[in-house]
């Protein structure tokens, strides 16, 4: 297997609030040598935190996000594709790489759920030397539906 890029360059997580009503969105962050604390975010803004992904390929990123006392979100924000490939699987996405640009992840929270933001490109760019911006496809799937706190 071929090494991760992410090897060579860090990978940055981003989530954003993008919730209507001007709710804020609180989020805490955690590995299982770091935790990151809880950030509250208003209407609009990002939390990020960038870091090198481990060469063993066991490197896991979670998250808790909630928009008041009765909603919330838990899930993986980062996961090892390496790490993946021994049978492991999160929702559809197997390996990060191949769904997101430069070692960027982007979460975005909204009123239904939490969306990752895909980047791929066009099939009929794949085979080019160079692809540019205009064969790039950015699109926002649901990952996770908000769930009533306990």
């Amino acid at each position: 297997m071929a090494p991760s890029m992410a090897l060579i360059f860090p990978w940055t997580v981003h989530i954003v609030n993008e919730l209507s009503n001007n709710k804020v969105l609180h989020v805490h962050c955690k590995s299982a040598d770091n935790d990151l604390g809880v950030h509250t975010l208003k209407p609009k803004a990002e939390f990020k935190f960038s870091f090198w992904e481990n060469p063993w390929g066991t490197t896991l990123f979670w998250c808790t996000l909630s928009t008041d006392r009765q909603s919330r979100a838990s899930f993986d924000v980062f996961w090892s594709s390496l790490w993946l490939s021994k049978g492991t699987k999160r929702n559809k996405y197997t390996d990060l790489e191949k769904v997101t640009k430069n070692e960027k992840i982007l979460w975005i929270a909204r009123n239904d759920g939490i969306y990752l933001r895909e980047t791929n490109f066009k099939p009929e760019s794949l085979n080019r030397i160079d692809p540019n911006e205009e064969d790039i496809i950015v699109e926002d799937v649901l990952f996770h539906k908000w769930e009533r706190k306990k």
